[in-house]
């Protein structure tokens, strides 16, 4: 039963930190990111997203459909167009549910203004990808990969960022000899 709730509560706290935090935006998605969001949609086979879109969040293929009918899955992408740039950047993305397989995408860690990620209940295995390092901006315990099935060794050894790793070892239920804490 735990395993079925925690999923849906992670997405609802996911969602109240987005309302404090973030409006959606309307603006052109950052070129970098676009390709990354590409590069993750192709190694986890997600083939409904259209990153040929302009517009971000006006494109439906990146949110979960509203509708009678809750599709086990979560799709949403939210981003931050007040940078100076002019440009949206991406700082949420949920993808639980999605009964993705594989390895996290090193291409998560290109998402360098990611504030929010959660790829709670796929099947990713292996290990974390080092480029998560690259995730400095995320908020404390952002990141929700529980009910994978992850290596011991899948943490970056980044003890600047414990706090923000320490949902990541909710799959492990310890933290790793090499943080010497």
């Amino acid at each position: 039963m735990a395993r079925l709730v925690l999923p849906y509560i992670s997405f609802i706290v996911f969602l109240l930190l987005m309302c404090m935090v973030v409006q959606p935006g309307t603006g052109t998605i950052h070129g970098d990111e676009v390709k990354a969001l590409g590069e993750i949609a192709e190694q986890l086979g997600k083939k409904d997203w259209n990153t040929n879109v302009e517009q971000c969040i006006k494109d439906l293929s990146w949110l979960t459909p509203k509708s009678d009918w809750k599709p086990p899955y979560n799709n949403s992408l939210f981003c931050n167009c007040s940078y100076p740039d002019s440009v949206c950047h991406v700082v949420a993305l949920s993808i639980g549910n999605n009964l993705f397989s594989g390895m996290v995408p090193l291409e998560v860690g290109k998402l360098v203004n990611l504030e929010n990620l959660i790829l709670s209940a796929n099947n990713l295995s292996g290990e974390l990808p080092v480029a998560l390092t690259n995730l400095t901006k995320l908020k404390e315990l952002p990141i929700d990969l529980s009910y994978n099935n992850l290596s011991e060794r899948s943490a970056p050894s980044c003890r600047d960022n414990l706090l923000t790793l320490l949902q990541i070892f909710s799959v492990t239920k310890h933290l790793p000899k090499h943080f010497n804490l």
